[in-house]
């Protein structure tokens, strides 16, 4: 419930303009990791299978947790929902050049 009316919070300040970020260090794998159980979840309703393909290697990116955590489950759940049954998803993440 917490988190839900944060994300209300978070909404409302996005719509003045008004988004405070928080910075951190972050592992992506970890992160994915952590968030598995959700993603899980999602996949078993329409027997879709989800695989991750995400090195623990990975360099840490600096990044704001609850915003990659909150666009990836949206993904994910968009994923779930566009994609027929028993279909086979997986979840990959590679370290690319930035271009400038």
């Amino acid at each position: 419930m917490d988190k839900k009316v944060g994300e209300l919070l978070d909404l409302a300040c996005i719509q003045i303009g008004r988004v405070e970020s928080k910075f951190e260090p972050l592992s992506i794998s970890k992160v994915v990791e952590d968030i598995s159980s959700h993603i899980s979840s999602l996949s078993g309703n329409k027997e879709q299978s989800m695989e991750t393909r995400i090195a623990p290697s990975r360099p840490k990116v600096r990044g704001d947790r609850d915003r990659i955590e909150e666009i990836l489950l949206n993904l994910w759940s968009n994923t779930n929902k566009f994609s027929p049954f028993g279909r086979h998803i997986p979840i990959a993440a590679s370290e690319a050049k930035a271009r400038y």
